[in-house]
């Protein structure tokens, strides 16, 4: 029997809402009440009033019962994963992750690797993963697939090369996602990226992410792009990236909404930032908001892809340099970069001061 729990996303909806409700909840499916901080879990047989509540330790702070309750939940299910007879155990050889041939549900654990991998299959489940880079190698690792979990692993080495010129990484990510054209979810958690040298950290470069939960993540080193890329999620997505430390950055999280999706929500709670690594203050900020799919700059400004009402961004109990942000940071913590315009005329960063409508809504506490 495959008892793997497909966690795809989680739908917020007031109790009111909920009690209303004759949908069937499908199979995975988290089950949110955004007044009351408590949430059901779907089984794909029937509607929320006949489902029972998943008990969780409660908080005062919504995003913190959130994920206090999705990490709960996840533990669940990687376990499930790693213990479920489907899965095929991929092969090691030459220090390069192998895929079994047609397998659609893949483990990897307790694994050495030195050579770039790439894994393809339905679900992934990765666990105590020890990745060792040089510049020669650039052992990054690319996954495609619907539902990716990483746990326990480590990534360290240099994963760029230095360009001469500019002094600058080139080249490589240590982590790169490809997701299919159906709901996904991501998960990274328990895991240190440690190099001296790395263009992003983890880049997720299509638009069908629902649910991405990055917990207790250490990006330690240098980032010279950016160390979390979110190219584009779907509608009503929930991106939460909690207890995480990041060294030497000059982005924490860049997103770039391809997809124009609205009611977007993106948690970031308890991290902390070391220090900023570009020396230039216009590239500096927690968040990057760029747009790099619109044609013109007319078209940037139309489809004005971080509106308000398009995403939401909390930042709770997060600090740089040791000193805790407060709404008196906002200035200084997301920028939008029209890509277009900084081609044409130079200009193309702006900050809060200049134009609020074309910023999310961004919440610090």
């Amino acid at each position: 029997m495959n008892k793997r729990i497909d966690l795809k996303s989680v739908i917020l909806k007031t109790s009111n809402e909920w009690s209303i409700c004759k949908d069937v909840i499908t199979k995975g499916i988290v089950a949110y009440e955004s007044d009351t901080n408590k949430f059901k879990l779907g089984n794909g047989l029937e509607i929320f009033s006949n489902l029972p509540y998943i008990h969780a330790e409660t908080s005062t702070s919504e995003t913190s019962a959130l994920v206090e309750r999705l990490r709960v939940l996840e533990d669940k299910v990687l376990d499930l994963s790693l213990s479920s007879s489907d899965k095929q155990e991929a092969t090691v050889s030459g220090g390069q992750i192998k895929v079994p041939t047609g397998a659609n549900d893949v483990k990897v654990v307790n694994q050495e690797m030195t050579k770039a991998s790439s894994l393809k299959a339905d679900t992934i489940a990765i666990k105590s993963l020890k990745v060792e880079s040089t510049n020669t190698s650039l052992s990054k690792l690319t996954l495609e697939g619907s539902d990716l979990t990483i746990s326990n692993s480590s990534f360290s080495g240099e994963f760029s090369k230095l360009n001469e010129t500019t002094q600058k990484a080139t080249g490589t990510n240590v982590i790169q996602v490809q997701v299919p054209t159906t709901s996904s979810t991501l998960i990274l958690k328990d895991t240190v990226i440690d190099t001296p040298l790395a263009y992003n950290g983890l880049l997720t470069n299509n638009s069908n992410l629902k649910s991405v939960l990055i917990d207790n993540v250490k990006m330690l080193g240098r980032f010279d792009n950016n160390a979390i890329t979110i190219s584009g999620s779907e509608d009503n997505s929930v991106i939460t990236i909690s207890n995480c430390e990041f060294d030497t950055i000059s982005n924490l999280l860049r997103i770039s909404n391809i997809s124009n999706s609205t009611g977007v929500v993106i948690n970031i709670i308890n991290c902390s930032i070391n220090q900023w690594e570009q020396d230039e203050p216009q590239w500096r900020g927690m968040i990057c908001c760029q747009d790099y799919t619109s044609e013109s700059v007319e078209a940037e400004k139309t489809n004005n892809l971080f509106a308000p009402e398009k995403i939401k961004i909390n930042i709770t109990n997060c600090s740089l340099n040791g000193k805790k942000l407060t709404n008196a940071d906002k200035e200084d913590l997301i920028y939008v970069y029209r890509s277009k315009e900084a081609k044409e005329n130079g200009k193309g960063t702006y900050r809060l001061s200049d134009d609020e409508s074309i910023f999310p809504t961004i919440i610090i506490s």
